[in-house]
């Protein structure tokens, strides 16, 4: 039984003047950039799972095959089949953070055994097609379940492996939960390493989330997240800015003629190409080459009609 992908949410756009709207989104676009990149290595929310071992509950550092591995009090690492976990909710370090592509799970049920003692294994298999924006070992994810009317999750283990930075992978792993068919069935999963949380970025959360700006993504997967997910919630807005900067534009030269702003009109083409519209006539013909160089290196995604991509000339305030 193929069981459907956890849905996700992208934020609505909604219809604001375009100059207002710009004129927030470019200036705080490069403290958001900034941010994510100062966040990668600070906390963010997961659990410390706990196995009961010896009478005891131990931490758990890794999992797969062969069960789990929990530290000791006396920093012994160990492997135990243990099937009584708890999890603390609380934050976290980062490990680093990973783009589902897409994931598909197959629920199975294998006889097993000998003439004398039949048994049957209940499992369910996870494909992952993941990215890392960093060199990851022994990632495993840890998957909570709710059947039926359940409030309180179950939780289990399934090994990934190690992850390459950059690098677009397919890892299948496999949990002992089986689900019949007709029961209704929600899951969601969290990735660690070492006991520290891998942050996850659902395909269309890379549309628009500025953090995962370093994970490697092309522009061009990000616009396609952002066009499917506009186009099944049927989105109407302006366009949005991703990637802006001015780091090659002469400011001050700018500065020393007087001038401490300047307006830009930018056609958004629905394939999300740029386009240089009227200019402010206090620049120089320099200052305009240069302009049109940085918008060269500017990602938009365009505005939407129902869902539709159409063009839209947009114009907003450069303050210097």
């Amino acid at each position: 039984m193929k069981l459907p992908a956890a849905a996700q949410t992208l934020p609505g756009l909604t219809r604001i003047p375009s100059v207002i709207r710009f004129s927030l989104l470019l200036a705080a676009l490069p403290l958001a950039v900034e941010a994510g990149v100062r966040e990668l290595d600070s906390e963010v929310r997961g659990h410390v799972f706990l196995a009961t071992v010896e009478g005891g509950d131990l931490p758990i550092v890794d999992a797969g095959s062969r069960g789990v591995q929990v530290r000791r009090p006396d920093g012994e690492l160990i492997w135990t089949k243990a099937r009584t976990f708890r999890g603390v909710e609380k934050d976290i370090p980062c490990a680093g953070r990973v783009v589902v592509f897409d994931q598909m799970g197959l629920t199975s049920q294998d006889v097993y055994g000998d003439a004398a003692s039949v048994g049957v294994s209940s499992s369910t298999s996870f494909a992952f097609t993941l990215q890392a924006d960093r060199d990851l070992k022994d990632v495993y994810a840890a998957i909570f379940t709710w059947v039926g009317d359940d409030d309180q999750p179950g939780v289990c283990f399934g090994r990934l492996g190690d992850l390459e930075a950059g690098q677009r992978c397919r890892r299948e792993a496999r949990f002992p939960v089986y689900v019949g068919h007709g029961v209704r069935f929600r899951y969601r999963f969290e990735f660690y390493t070492n006991g520290r949380v891998v942050e996850i970025f659902p395909i269309d959360r890379i549309a628009t989330d500025t953090r995962s700006k370093n994970l490697g993504i092309p522009f061009e997967d990000r616009l396609k997240a952002f066009l499917e997910s506009a186009r099944e919630k049927n989105l109407s807005g302006m366009p949005v800015p991703f990637t802006v900067g001015f780091a090659g534009f002469p400011k001050e030269q700018c500065r020393k003629r007087g001038i401490e702003e300047f307006r830009v009109s930018l056609l958004v083409r629905a394939d999300g190409s740029l386009e240089l519209g009227d200019l402010d006539p206090c620049l120089t013909k320099t200052e305009i080459r240069a302009l049109d160089q940085e918008i060269r290196r500017w990602e938009f995604f365009p505005a939407l009609e129902e869902g539709k991509p159409v063009d839209q000339m947009v114009s907003f305030p450069v303050r210097l």
